[in-house]
């Protein structure tokens, strides 16, 4: 079993993918398919939002978990 809290493991995680992630946003967004000012907004602000929810999601499950635990015990 891993040790440590969840939210410690869970930041290491994100951020390591979040950092691969980084990457590929930037290549895209380098590689000339958004050309208008509002293609790269909507871009930024889906990116964004799906990052950030994916991150929330991450405690909403812990938080999940552990009242399913508190509950059986």
């Amino acid at each position: 079993m891993l040790s440590g809290s969840f939210a410690k493991l869970w930041n290491i995680a994100v951020f390591s993918v979040g950092l691969g992630w980084l990457i590929l946003v930037y290549i895209i967004w380098e590689s000339g398919q958004l050309v208008a000012a509002i293609d790269r907004q909507i871009y930024l602000v889906v990116i964004l939002a799906g990052f950030l929810l994916i991150y929330a999601g991450g405690f909403l499950i812990e938080g999940l978990h552990l009242k399913k635990n508190k509950g059986a015990v």
